[in-house]
């Protein structure tokens, strides 16, 4: 998230420690001379007030203290104290809002969610409420799970200040975003939606958050505003969301309507050029590379891919060479290696995939141990019958923890249930499909693989049909259904490579697909997980 701005909070404690010298009425009159929005008293001098006078040298004493930075937790709890003494309401309005806004960041600056989200939620109803104060409203309803309370914040903060969200962590964004996708009721987002579209919002480097925008396009459908719909596909650049938007029926209007925009080798080529053009608009950003680098993998132009990578890695040996280079080097450096790795699986040089994602896991993530490209590693090891190997890369991942994400912890499982296949422990195997089953909601298609990898077909039907029915999961799981172009295989991806023609044979799912989408054929490799 964006990290908060303190220098607001600055000017603002400068207000209070000049207003809790001076009477309310007098308070009241420089922050009007300031340009407040106050009501001014009229009347005479007030009558002296010991206790509201007292309480004001109070908190001029705390915010001497909040100035010093090793005090920081204790002022934090005098505020706290403070803030719920019947005199606070006594203070002048600009003051309880100052005092309120001032609260607010330094509860979120200490991880107090729950303090943090009660003074927001009442620092946002005041005429001085900023973006700060909807910040710590936002982040702090996220962090507590209050979701419509956090959808509502964002909302608003795209709606009065569409500049600022440049300057946020466009990760945790679209991992929130995604979030109410999966798991609130349909059209939840789409204020949302509309704010983010309205405001121009992009990923970092400039890329298309292409996935919002085709549920934004599907809810306008629903709701027949097919030309607002239109408007909203134009934006929409990645070539797999537009597959999805192709196969399923929803999206009939839009793609009769432009069948070219929708032309999935088209797509790719488009989607090159982009980030080729943006790439060279913002040099400093690495992560632009990396996604033209994964682009071609995508599209199984792996040879591509390979002398893309290596053009980077030319000029870049290390990581350290990388930092300096670009701005991003540290972070994007490692996912150079991990996509070179997947496009030399896509090539079946399984030795050279194995050095460079050895390499790459071998590199910090975001300033903590490794755990996407540690999972991508013993993922390869587990599909190539090395179960060992793949236990052992995964060493504390495989314990029950939060070292993962919760999508991670499910990678996690699918790579332990892959190695059990290959070593024939049923045991294990069954283990591995309970935890996936506890947790599918947060990635059914990966309970969907870990099925076919356990060649259980029945279930396999069971959950896919279910998928296409559910309008939330129907466009992930008719991408899956697609019958794509085949890389050379290891032994688990081929057999489950099987096992989905199998599940494309059967009379039920074809029903099921046909009854909502369509089944087409890809030159394209199935999708990176």
């Amino acid at each position: 998230m964006k990290t908060l701005n303190h220098a607001t909070a600055w000017v603002a404690l400068l207000c209070v420690l000049a207003a809790c010298a001076t009477t309310p009425k007098q308070a009241n009159v420089d922050a009007a001379d300031e340009g407040d929005d106050v009501e001014l008293e009229t009347e005479g001098p007030a009558a002296p007030d010991p206790a509201l006078e007292a309480y004001q040298q109070s908190l001029q004493a705390l915010a001497e203290l909040i100035q010093k930075e090793d005090n920081a937790s204790k002022a934090h709890e005098q505020l706290k104290e403070r803030l719920s003494m019947p005199e606070f309401r006594r203070l002048p309005p600009y003051q309880q809002y100052v005092w309120l806004h001032l609260s607010g960041l330094l509860a979120m600056q200490l991880n107090d969610a729950d303090f943090a989200h009660a003074v927001a939620v009442q620092s946002t109803l005041m005429p001085s409420a900023n973006e700060e104060d909807w910040l710590v409203r936002f982040y702090s309803s996220a962090v507590k799970d209050y979701r419509q309370d956090a959808v509502d914040s964002l909302t608003v903060i795209a709606q009065r200040w569409p500049e600022s969200l440049e300057k946020y962590d466009d990760r945790y964004l679209a991992q929130f975003i995604a979030k109410v996708l999966r798991s609130t009721a349909p059209h939840t987002a789409q204020p949302l939606l509309e704010a983010l579209f309205a405001a121009k919002w992009k990923l970092e480097g400039g890329l298309e958050p292409s996935y919002f925008w085709s549920q934004l396009a599907r809810m306008l459908l629903e709701q027949k505003q097919t030309d607002r719909a239109k408007e909203v596909v134009a934006r929409i650049t990645g070539p797999r969301d537009l597959l999805a938007m192709r196969v399923d029926k929803r999206f009939d209007p839009l793609v009769q309507a432009d069948p070219r925009r929708f032309d999935v080798v088209v797509a790719v080529d488009r989607e090159l050029e982009s980030l080729q053009e943006l790439s060279a608009a913002s040099p400093r950003v690495l992560m632009l590379k990396s996604e033209r680098v994964m682009a071609f993998v995508e599209a199984g132009r792996y040879t591509r891919a390979i002398a893309a990578a290596d053009e980077v890695l030319a000029a870049n040996a290390t990581a350290e060479v990388a930092a300096r280079q670009y701005d991003d080097g540290d972070e994007q450096f490692g996912w150079i290696l991990d996509y070179r790795a997947h496009a030399l699986m896509g090539l079946g040089k399984w030795d050279d995939a194995e050095k460079y994602m050895k390499t790459a896991a071998a590199r910090p993530e975001d300033g903590r141990p490794n755990v996407s490209n540690t999972i991508n590693l013993a993922f390869l090891y587990a599909s190539l019958g090395r179960s060992q190997d793949a236990v052992k890369t995964l060493g504390d991942l495989a314990k029950p923890g939060d070292g993962a994400s919760e999508y991670g912890k499910m990678q996690v499982q699918l790579v332990l249930l892959r190695a059990a296949v290959a070593r024939k422990d049923a045991a294990a195997v069954s283990a591995a499909l309970d935890e996936l089953r506890a947790t599918q909601s947060t990635s059914p298609g990966t309970l969907q693989q870990a099925l076919l990898d356990a060649n259980e077909i029945e279930e396999a039907a069971r959950l896919l049909i279910s998928r296409l029915q559910n309008p939330q999961q129907r466009s992930a799981a008719l991408v899956d259904v697609q019958e794509y172009k085949q890389a050379p295989p290891t032994p688990a991806d081929k057999l489950t490579h099987q096992r989905w023609g199998t599940l494309r044979a059967r009379k039920d799912v074809r029903d099921a697909v046909a009854a909502v989408g369509r089944i087409e054929k890809f030159p394209l490799p199935p999708g990176l997980r």
